[in-house]
Order: C-alpha cells, then sequence, then structure tokens
C-alpha cells in the first residue's frame, strides 16, 4: 500500500469521526426516540440498558448538555440501586468534563456520600479533593 493511499484511508478515517462526533447529539437523540416508541412499555430492562448506553455515548463524543438531560430522565425512570450509581457517578464525570468544577464537585461529594460502598466512592472522593484544592 502506497503513501497516497494510507493519507486517503487516514483522512477518510478522520472525515467519519468528525462526522460522527458533528452529528453526535442527533444521533443520540435518534437513538433515545427510537427506544422510547418500541421498548418503553415492552422490554423495560433493554430500555434501560440502551438508555445508559446512550448516556455514555454522549459523554465520549462531548455532547454534554444533551447527556445531563438523558441521565436527568433516566434517574426519573430507573430505581435500580447499581445503575442508579452509575447514573450518579457519570453525572458528576459530565459536569468535571464540562469544567464546571462547582457542580462537579457538588456531584462527587453527593455520590461518595450516597453511595459509600461503591467501587468508585474512593476516586470520586479523591476528585473531590482535588477539586476542592482548587476552590
Amino acid at each position: 500500500m502506497g503513501f497516497k493511499q494510507l493519507v486517503f484511508i487516514f483522512a477518510l478515517m478522520v472525515f467519519i469521526a468528525l462526522f460522527i462526533v458533528g452529528k453526535a447529539d442527533k444521533i443520540a437523540s435518534k437513538i433515545q426516540d427510537y427506544i422510547d416508541k418500541n421498548f418503553l412499555e415492552t422490554n423495560k430492562s433493554l430500555h434501560e440498558k440502551i438508555s445508559f448506553f446512550n448516556i455514555e455515548y454522549c459523554y465520549w463524543t462531548a455532547k454534554y448538555n444533551y447527556g445531563l438531560s438523558l441521565i436527568e430522565k433516566y434517574l426519573e425512570r430507573y430505581h435500580l440501586e447499581e445503575h442508579k450509581e452509575k447514573a450518579h457517578y457519570m453525572k458528576a464525570k459530565y459536569y468535571d468534563s464540562m469544567l464546571d468544577i462547582r457542580k462537579a464537585s457538588e456531584e462527587y461529594k453527593k455520590f461518595f456520600e450516597e453511595f459509600p460502598s461503591s467501587k468508585k466512592a474512593e476516586k470520586a472522593k479523591q476528585r473531590y479533593m482535588e477539586i476542592k484544592s482548587y476552590l
């Protein structure tokens, strides 16, 4: 494979990645609409899994505001402790990634106080202390 072909493949991959990230909020919105219409009443377990995947997808594509709205919906709909824990931790990570350190600090603190036996409680407490040292 020649240099020109490698450059073309690389450029194509970058274009596809930018397109997917650039349209991530629309993709996430369509996913949520689809699963709300097709699985909310018929298969709540699958709906919950896909909803949480969608929250993670928004995080990894930096669509934070939409992701936070999905987290709020998720927390209203589902009350299983394990998933509630994951959603609260993601909420703190969202604010942290948005550089909203005051809200991130509050969310990390809520997390380790509400879920002290969580595997991520120590990590949340550590991050909370790091943020507090800057405030």
